[in-house]
């Protein structure tokens, strides 16, 4: 019996050696000294406990930066030195780093379409954040506020069975759109009033462990974004 678990041990030794333990890459988040399209990225990879560096800079320095980046924006993640770019990109790596994914495809997929129709409910945001004119400023955000967003929120609403978006834990598309109804609140603290789903699926988000460790001690930032 002796040389039988000798030699299991041995071939288990083997089989190790040939499937290591894949090593976390290292990863730096480029981004404006400012929390932006850049912290629900930061979000998601304190939510996986995934180690990243960040290297910011001002917008005084972003015409010499801009032409150095693949697409011409940012965030892009260093990833041992590559780079990876576009926000939902970074955010599905991330979360897949991290374990937030389902194992159910139809579950991940609903989650991009979340997340997704959340990026452009940011974009239109962020139209009227940076609107000069007040009176397109605020036509704008009436109709992002008062008829854009509040048919995505029911359509969300109406679709969830438990805890979060799709499936019964977490997502890193979970992260994502809570992340977001959390800064829209800072608009609008009535966002939610209408939406008790999720109004707890954001709650959650910020009761996970990584989430609640990162916003205890958060980076502070010179830029209003």
């Amino acid at each position: 019996m002796g040389s039988v678990v000798g030699r299991a041990s041995k071939e288990g030794r083997v089989a190790k050696e040939q499937n290591p333990t894949p090593k976390m890459p290292a990863l730096k988040l480029i981004y404006f000294d400012g929390k932006g399209r850049a912290e629900p990225l930061r979000w998601i990879l304190a939510a996986g406990n995934v180690p990243f560096e960040q290297e910011t800079f001002g917008f005084d320095a972003w015409p010499a930066r801009k032409p150095n980046t693949p697409y011409g924006s940012v965030p892009i993640l260093m990833v041992d030195g590559q780079p990876l770019c576009q926000t939902l990109a970074i955010a599905r790596y991330a979360g897949t780093l991290g374990g937030l994914v389902s194992k159910d495809a139809l579950k991940n997929a609903l989650g991009d379409e979340a997340a997704d129709t959340m990026a452009e409910v940011v974009s239109k945001f962020f139209d009227t954040v940076f609107e000069k004119d007040a009176e397109k400023k605020a036509s704008t955000e009436k109709s992002l506020f008062e008829e854009y967003l509040p048919k995505v929120l029911n359509v969300w609403e109406s679709r969830m069975s438990g805890a979060f978006l799709a499936d019964d834990k977490a997502m890193w598309q979970d992260v994502f759109v809570g992340h977001w109804l959390s800064r829209l609140e800072e608009a609008r603290p009535d966002l939610l009033a209408k939406f008790p789903k999720l109004a707890g699926q954001k709650n959650k988000v910020l009761a996970l462990d990584g989430i609640k460790k990162y916003l205890a001690s958060p980076p502070q930032y010179s830029l209003p974004l």
